[in-house]
């Protein structure tokens, strides 16, 4: 394939991953409304299965939505530590790494919400909160990701004796990353007091969701100058998933008013996307690389 039919398909893939991010907005404009509100039932009504479900509707539809993500960064991370181990690029690891903290994160919150693990504030206040939290970190865990992938390529290529190095600064990094994500969730679980988060009176309805926005811009700026520093399936990947990330994270800050409404359940859809975009990246990066080192022998 030549570089001008590779970059035409570049921009053909941006193009359909920024219209897939649009279309949930523009249904929402168009009348369709993806919220899954649930009922109040009365005491007396606790006793029917079936309103009981469609009380709890909202809540399971976020626990499949979130644990959809967890399951994908799972995926990412064992991928990206099979492409480690045959071919030896340690930033492919360090954002599969980055990406399941974030699930961590995710996990975290899901399981809290459903009350399967401990939690002190209410509902109403921790997931809401714990989403921004979950959010903030995965923005920031994935920003120290790629400052550091960028970091390592500046530096000196390990011979073929000296890989031990990168895989013992990897397991650091591991342990490092996944103590932090421990950290940011055991401080939210143990709080009673959570600061509010929505605000529905204003033009920015969640504010804390605002922080995560810069971090993945910022993020997709890094991620573009390390592409054009030497293209690959994977880094153009890593660009395409800022795009949903930013779409969930508008969104969030100036559409979402209320827990499981139209806003809030497609941020958590497009947040999926992002991480699936990753995924794709990194298990067709490593294909193209197995294939050339074929062809070389």
């Amino acid at each position: 394939m030549s570089k001008q039919d590779t970059k035409n398909v570049k921009g053909m893939l941006f193009i359909a991953v920024f219209a897939v991010c649009f279309l949930p907005f523009l249904a929402s404009i168009l009348g369709v409304d993806f919220a899954t509100p649930g009922i109040q039932p009365q005491d007396s009504e606790l006793a029917d299965i079936e309103k009981s479900f469609l009380a709890l509707r909202g809540g399971l539809v976020h626990a499949l939505l979130e644990w959809s993500a967890v399951t994908i960064a799972l995926l990412v991370m064992i991928i990206s530590l099979l492409h480690y181990y045959f071919h030896k690029d340690i930033t492919i690891p360090i954002i599969g790494t980055a990406l399941l903290c974030a699930g961590f994160t995710d996990a975290f919150h899901t399981l809290a919400a459903m009350r399967i693990i401990e939690a002190k504030a209410e509902n109403s206040d921790f997931i809401p909160f714990t989403w921004a939290l979950s959010r903030m970190f995965n923005g920031a865990i994935i920003l120290v990701g790629s400052i550091l992938c960028i970091w390592l390529l500046s530096l000196k290529k390990p011979t073929e004796g000296q890989h031990w190095k990168h895989s013992a600064f990897l397991i650091a990094i591991i342990l490092v990353f996944i103590l932090i994500a421990y950290v940011v969730v055991n401080s939210a679980a143990m709080s009673s007091n959570l600061p509010k988060t929505t605000f529905t009176e204003g033009l920015i309805s969640r504010p804390f969701d605002v922080l995560p926005l810069l971090l993945f811009s910022i993020s997709g700026i890094l991620f573009w100058s390390w592409h054009n520093a030497k293209g690959t399936v994977f880094r153009y990947a890593l660009i395409l998933s800022i795009v949903p990330n930013i779409a969930t994270q508008l969104h969030m800050a100036f559409g979402s008013e209320q827990l499981f409404d139209n806003h809030f359940n497609i941020a958590h859809s497009l947040k999926i996307l992002s991480y699936f975009i990753v995924m794709i990246g990194i298990t067709i990066d490593a294909i193209i690389i197995f294939k050339d080192s074929k062809q070389a022998e």
